[in-house]
């Protein structure tokens, strides 16, 4: 009766195609491929929210799922189209640029007043690279790669299955693609150094660079754990995001016990006496006594 059940559970509609039924938004489509899908949504004409899998996505056995973002861009009100990924190969294949490049030239993203891609990681460097088929778009990637062609960054040791990846052909370097864009936010870890690396290479007018420190390449669910993704997102969405904004918004992150454990952790690895006291008062007053009696031992 058990694996009945797990088999039931598995078969459940993903949110998509459940829409599709019951809400009054029915129109869409799905083009499946043996390394990718696209699906779509059509909710309104305003705002097309742009999804893309990263490599949790690329690695699950589930090929019928919600792709990454559905939900959000569902609760907003969005129209949505996402890209799913079925091979951690970063989305480096000529059917997908065809089929991407023919909904633009049939004028796709041309009938929504803003256009937004987004996503994390490898979805990240997808977000960037493909942007440019919507010129004036909006962009907003997590610790996003700018590419993994070994031509280019030479010094990128990780993702070996990206780094495999075919990197001839178009977009394969999100830098320039990310020109086209009207406005983009980077948001990433400036101390993880690779990811640093790939901000640099981004880094144009066009381009703020959102600094979370100390996130590690785990940016992006830092940022929704401490409860602030959202109000980040829709922020770039409506072009209101500043630096300013986006600081007083992640002062948040002091009430992570993760993030604090980590900031303690890089204090007490160095030989500042002073800094280990003040951060040991701090944590005292913040009622973390086992954090702050690491700092000298």
């Amino acid at each position: 009766m058990q694996s009945v059940n797990n088999t039931t559970k598995r078969l459940t509609s993903p949110k998509w195609l459940t829409d599709f039924s019951v809400s009054p938004h029915k129109r869409g489509f799905f083009i499946s491929d043996d390394e990718f899908a696209l699906q779509h949504t059509d909710r309104d004409s305003s705002t097309l929210y742009v999804g893309f899998d990263n490599l949790a996505g690329a690695r699950s056995s589930y090929r019928i799922r919600d792709p990454w973002g559905y939900t959000f861009a569902e609760k907003s009100g969005w129209s949505y189209l996402g890209g799913f990924a079925f091979s951690p190969n970063w989305y480096r294949n000529t059917r997908l640029f065809y089929t991407l490049q023919k909904l633009s030239d049939d004028g796709f993203f041309e009938k929504y007043e803003k256009v937004v891609f987004s996503g994390s990681s490898m979805g990240g460097y997808a977000a960037c690279a493909f942007s440019s088929l919507s010129p004036n778009s909006i962009v907003i990637a997590f610790s996003p790669q700018s590419t993994l062609c070994p031509k280019i960054v030479g010094w990128e040791t990780r993702f070996r299955s990206g780094r495999k990846a075919d990197w001839n052909g178009p977009y394969s370097d999100a830098a320039n693609e990310l020109q086209h864009a009207k406005k983009a936010w980077i948001i990433y870890d400036p101390k993880t150094h690779l990811d640093q690396q790939h901000a640099i290479r981004l880094r144009a007018p066009n381009v703020t660079l959102l600094k979370a420190s100390r996130t590690n390449h785990t940016t992006i669910q830092v940022l929704r754990k401490i409860g602030i993704l959202s109000t980040i997102v829709r922020e770039c969405v409506d072009e209101s995001m500043s630096d300013t904004r986006f600081y007083e918004l992640f002062r948040k992150r002091r009430e992570s016990h993760a993030f604090l454990q980590r900031f303690a952790e890089d204090v007490g690895a160095s030989k500042s006496v002073v800094r280990k006291e003040r951060l040991r008062d701090i944590l005292y007053q913040m009622k973390k006594p086992a954090l702050a009696d690491r700092l000298f031992k």
